[in-house]
């Protein structure tokens, strides 16, 4: 059993706020995911289920940090890297379903699949760059917290995106023709810079104020949904895949 440390508690609530997107996460992917928990492919499974418990691991990470239990935080500290790295390598072969197993006549992604499957490859560099920074500042405690939790918000879109879908169209009527995919991903994504825009205001406000984190996701999320609608089903992008995922689209 680890020694209790006094310490500082710059992220004393941390674990608390953490939890909100945690819930968002799975009730965005409820019905995608959990609901079919039993009859997925183990891809998914590999997933969803290292995505999980890195996300646990982040958000008990505060916790014991603010209570002094610093030999189990470093100890889970160095579980959630290697899960990070699994949660990275996985997101991959999530991707590759995207591109190859999507049904045109019903899945509504299908025009985006090679966009989307960028936007997603922008969100993995810039979750595992993330990670790496907080290695880099693991003894500053506000930048190392501050590219930690930043890291969440290169993940979350996926599960924004299902839950604005989730929240606004039982409102929806037969007629409604404004709510496609395309604003389904500005609303997740304006949604999540909103979110960043007020952790940056927080932090102006503090003494020890350290954003570059979160404007960096807020900038490149900005320009993700240029980038899913501008190169839908881009003919260089589309071969960019294909070579990638050159073992899949020969099965």
């Amino acid at each position: 059993m680890d020694k209790k440390v006094e310490t500082s508690r710059p992220f004393k609530n941390a674990h608390f706020w953490l939890v909100i997107p945690f819930i968002i996460t799975i009730l965005g992917f409820y019905s995608s995911y959990w609901s079919r928990f039993f009859n997925t492919p183990l891809s998914w499974h590999l997933h969803g289920l290292s995505a999980t418990l890195w996300y646990c691991i982040l958000i008990i990470q505060p916790y014991l940090y603010n209570k002094g239990r610093l030999t189990r935080h470093r100890t889970l500290g160095m579980i959630g890297i290697l899960l990070a790295g699994f949660v990275a390598a996985s997101a991959l072969a999530v991707i590759r379903g995207h591109i190859k197993d999507l049904n045109p006549e019903l899945d509504i992604i299908y025009p985006y699949r090679y966009s989307l499957s960028l936007t997603d490859f922008i969100y993995i560099i810039g979750f595992l760059f993330s990670v790496v920074m907080s290695i880099i500042y693991r003894k500053d405690v506000i930048k190392h917290g501050t590219w930690l939790i930043s890291s969440v918000f290169w993940v979350l879109s996926p599960a924004t995106d299902r839950f604005t879908f989730f929240v606004i169209h039982p409102f929806l009527n037969n007629s409604s023709t404004w709510f496609d995919f395309e604003s389904q991903f500005w609303i997740s994504h304006i949604s999540i810079i909103t979110i960043l825009l007020v952790l940056i205001g927080f932090d102006f406000r503090s003494k020890k104020a350290y954003w570059l984190p979160y404007a960096i996701v807020a900038i490149i999320h900005l320009i993700t949904p240029l980038i899913l609608v501008q190169l839908a089903d881009s003919k260089w992008l589309a071969d960019w895949f294909e070579f990638m995922y050159k073992p899949a689209f020969s099965d």
